[in-house]
């Protein structure tokens, strides 16, 4: 039989790792070439980085959020109060949301730094 509360815990445990090597995976590479980016992409480079840092932010919220659910989860199983599953359920929405705001913070530093690097390099 499945463990749907461990199944859920590991679920989570794989989006917010994966926000936050996303973001952070970003973030250090960007950081490596520091020396070598030229002053045309270096506002678009501290944008992404500023992107990022939101994203790994979001990630680790999701973390809170995460033990939140699991807490009410546990709580409900424990009491039986009805109010602790819909604890539980809102922790776990607040999650989601925090973990598509980090996957999107990616995409925005992603695409700012490809719009800087266009407009330093593209053709015109």
């Amino acid at each position: 039989m499945v463990d749907y509360r461990q199944e859920s815990i590991e679920n989570a445990r794989g989006a917010i790792k994966g926000g936050s090597l996303l973001n952070g995976g970003a973030a250090v590479a960007l950081l490596t070439q520091l020396s070598t980016i030229p002053q045309s992409i270096a506002g678009a480079a501290l944008t992404s980085m500023i992107w990022w840092s939101f994203g790994l932010s979001f990630s680790a919220f999701a973390w809170v959020a995460a033990f939140g659910s699991t807490r009410y989860v546990d709580k409900w199983q424990d009491e039986g109060n009805d109010i602790h599953r819909v604890t539980s359920n809102r922790y776990q929405t607040a999650g989601i949301v925090l973990i598509i705001l980090s996957i999107i913070c990616f995409i925005a530093g992603s695409l700012h730094l490809a719009a800087g690097f266009n407009d330093a390099f593209g053709n015109k």
